[in-house]
């Protein structure tokens, strides 16, 4: 997920519980496919049911990406997704599987001084995002990565390059979210990932 949050862009991610598998680990709103139901379906779901209506509105489909291999065996589908209005942590009722949400800045993410690849025995190099509030690794890195390489890197390298940032953030009134869809001409439409990411190491 996509949103801007205190007027940042940024990605929101979740810590898990202690009452579901993996508890303490960073991730992206998710889960199991229910019947007659599509990847993109069951994302908007378990968005809602894990962080709150007030979470899941206002977002808008960027794109599904290719299906990930996880390390344990299950199929997974990113789905991409971008906020239209200015996200509030705060005002998110949690569901008990959630432990804590926060969100990482694009800028934070995107630079050089707060990614890197570790060697983990057993599943080999993996990329790790570090210096916020939660160490994020494992499968939720390396799908961030990918995205970040493949979607967000480009449209925001290029947003730059076009305009003042600042500029543009700061020209949407208080009710208009600051990361607008049309601010990432990439993300704005439902574009094709052209080089999602591939299976993790395992």
């Amino acid at each position: 997920p996509i949103a801007s949050v205190e007027g940042v862009p940024s990605i929101v991610l979740s810590v898990r519980s202690m009452i579901v598998s993996q508890p303490g680990q960073v991730s992206f709103p998710g889960g199991h496919l229910e019947a007659e139901e599509n990847p993109v379906q069951a994302a908007f779901r378990e968005a809602e049911e894990e962080l709150g209506y007030e979470f899941r509105r206002d977002f808008q489909l960027v794109d599904e990406c290719s299906d990930i291999m996880a390390p344990s065996g299950v199929v997974v589908t990113p789905v991409v997704a971008i906020r239209s209005r200015e996200l509030n942590l705060e005002n998110l009722k949690l569901s008990e599987e959630v432990a804590s949400v926060f969100a990482l800045p694009i800028t934070h993410l995107l630079d050089d001084n707060h990614r890197e690849w570790r060697t983990y025995e057993g599943r080999g190099r993996m990329p790790v995002f570090f210096g916020g509030p939660e160490e994020v690794w494992g499968l939720t890195a390396y799908i961030l990565d990918g995205v970040l390489d493949a979607v967000v890197a480009p449209c925001w390298h290029g947003l730059r390059a076009d305009s003042d940032t600042d500029q543009v953030m700061s020209s949407s009134t208080p009710q208009e979210v600051e990361a607008r869809p049309s601010d990432f001409p990439g993300i704005a439409t439902s574009s094709s990932l052209q080089s999602p990411p591939p299976s993790p190491p395992q």
